[in-house]
């Protein structure tokens, strides 16, 4: 199949293939630069803006349905449609971080919001 003189950008397509496909199963992107990979994963902190997320509620028991993280803030919807916005600047950093922490693993993030942050949001919608 490896033809002579030729091997070498056979091997090298093949090789480039297979990293390619090894991306997109591991469901990771190659920026356009093409050097660096980025996981698509909603575990690792992002600094930039993830988008609405569904809220998974894992034990059926919540009153929240979405959220949406940002560097310094989460977002959340409740079942009723208001929007919280909490802030670093609202909340404190610690909060935050542990706000997204509940929301990605889908339990606990309404009884923390009652228990901790209830009325330090920023802003209401």
């Amino acid at each position: 199949m490896l033809r002579r003189g030729g091997s070498r950008v056979v091997v090298c397509a093949m090789v480039a293939v297979a990293v390619v496909s090894a991306i997109a199963l591991a469901g990771c992107s190659v920026p356009s630069g093409g050097t660096q990979l980025q996981s698509s994963s909603a575990g690792a902190s992002n600094p930039q803006t993830s988008g609405w997320q569904q809220y998974a509620n894992t034990d059926g028991d919540s009153s929240v349905r979405e959220y949406e993280v940002g560097p310094d803030y989460i977002r959340v919807r409740f079942s009723d449609g208001s929007v919280y916005l909490y802030t670093y600047a609202s909340a404190g950093e610690s909060n935050i971080e542990r706000m997204k922490q509940l929301a990605r693993s889908g339990d606990g993030l309404n009884s923390f919001i009652m228990s901790n942050v209830r009325k330090k949001y920023e802003s209401k919608q």
